[in-house]
């Protein structure tokens, strides 16, 4: 293993992470980083960029574009409907009787986002399909409330821990049951634990930030990449049932039709223009419904290609990291501390969760190459399955992570305006969920 490869990998992590951070566009920061590592670990530049990181980025681009596409069309017809409006305006009225824009609206709005965005991940929605479908929605509660927009990465991502529990339905739990041979249900005492654990720490956290943000004076503004209606007084919207039906339709295709998800996306908006088209055509200024939907596709379309090259950019990153020799023999010495139990076993998957930013290739790569050494060691498998969910969800959700900059660049916030409430409910708390199972199974080592 290659000293000056490691500092290579160190160097490119920081100009990615700090640079991000401070507003660089990743799409040219994550090149130069990946030049880095080339250099580092004396691999042929042209060869890691054209092959390594293009090929990387291209095949992530085949899977994940469909449904960054339409589930920018989606938010544009959803958003020119009022149905976000809708939907957070008969939510306001059956928890709080006054408006949300009291001292009970942070909280309101918090817990709303937090379990509605829950019980979608845990049911087995996609999590860009449940990205895009709950947007507009925290929108329409954040202008009510009159909360900063900033708030709304940390809302998108507050409970997103709950998707590690057992029994949930996401591609992580079934890759570790591929390459275990456990249920989706392994570990279950400690990962019921781990998910109120989630809800405890983030939902009063989340609460809070946006409380202080309030009281310093912070408000509501409009993104300039959303929606604006035509300006009149009231916003026409549709009824709070009408309004669910498209995410209804989204839901049941999706999960029990099987429907690729972009499909099943783009269903849910023919729907939603069917279903919606009094509210558009009211809502479009002087009523050219057709000028109001060019001009919001524009908007939706420009969004999704600046997010979707943000996310390939990071993905190719983490495919040349993944490539170099130096990386490889890390990860195989890791299973050289197979003696550190639980605690070891958790520190290694976050490490290397960490160095390619991405949760579901720290699972494909570090569980083969840890997983069962660990399991000889005496570990249980059950307790292997839960704790590499939960380490996988740690430092997947740095600056550099592909739902990190997602979450911002759809909210139109900077990673240095919203980053800092997201590291904490998305790094650290999934941080101390780990730990906690780890403990637990170290206590109890036939628990199952």
């Amino acid at each position: 293993m290659s000293v000056l490869g490691i500092i290579g990998i160190i160097i490119a992590l920081f100009l990615l992470i700090y640079l991000g951070y401070k507003g660089w566009d990743v799409a040219y920061v994550a090149i130069i980083a990946v030049i880095v590592i080339a250099v580092f670990n004396a691999q042929n530049i042209t060869e890691t960029f054209v092959n390594t990181f293009m090929q990387g980025a291209s095949g992530i681009l085949m899977n994940l574009y469909p449904i960054f596409i339409t589930g920018a069309i989606f938010g544009a017809v959803f958003g020119c409907s009022g149905a976000g409006d809708s939907i957070a305006s008969a939510i306001t009225k059956v928890l709080v009787k006054d408006d949300l824009s009291g001292k009970k609206g942070p909280w309101v709005v918090t817990l709303v986002c937090s379990i509605v965005f829950s019980i979608l991940n845990y049911t087995g929605v996609d999590a860009m399909i449940g990205l895009f479908a709950m947007y507009p929605i925290i929108v329409g509660l954040m202008r009510k409330a009159d909360l900063p927009r900033r708030g709304i990465p940390v809302l998108l991502m507050a409970c997103y821990g709950i998707a590690n529990g057992p029994g949930a339905v996401q591609s992580k739990q079934v890759l570790a049951m591929n390459l275990l041979g456990t249920e989706s249900t392994a570990g279950l005492i400690p990962g019921i634990v781990a998910m109120v654990l989630v809800l405890v720490l983030s939902i009063p956290y989340t609460a809070r930030f946006l409380i202080k943000c309030k009281n310093r004076g912070e408000g509501f503004t409009e993104f300039e990449g959303g929606i604006h209606f035509s300006g009149q007084k009231e916003v026409s919207k549709p009824n709070f049932f009408v309004a669910l039906i498209p995410l209804v339709v989204i839901f049941v295709l999706f999960n029990f039709v099987k429907m690729n998800n972009a499909i099943a996306v783009l269903a849910g908006t023919v729907v939603a223009l069917v279903i919606f088209i009094p509210q558009i055509k009211a809502n479009a200024p002087e009523g050219d419904v057709l000028q109001f939907l060019k001009a919001a596709l524009n908007k939706g379309v420009v969004n999704s290609s600046k997010i979707t090259i943000a996310v390939i950019s990071v993905v190719g990153f983490g495919s040349a990291v993944a490539a170099t020799d130096t990386f490889m023999s890390f990860a195989k010495k890791l299973t050289s501390v197979t003696s550190g139990g639980y605690f070891v076993f958790a520190i290694a998957i976050c490490v290397l969760v960490g160095l390619i930013a991405n949760s579901i290739g720290g699972i494909q790569i570090g569980l083969p190459i840890l997983g069962q050494p660990f399991i000889a060691s005496g570990l249980s498998a059950a307790g292997i399955h839960r704790i590499a969910l939960f380490a996988a969800s740690t430092f997947d959700s740095l600056p550099i992570s592909m739902f990190v900059i997602m979450c911002h660049d759809l909210s139109g916030v900077s990673l240095k305006d919203g980053y800092k409430p997201v590291f904490v409910v998305s790094v650290i708390v999934p941080l101390i969920c780990t730990a906690v199972i780890a403990l637990m199974y170290t206590i109890y080592p036939g628990w199952v």
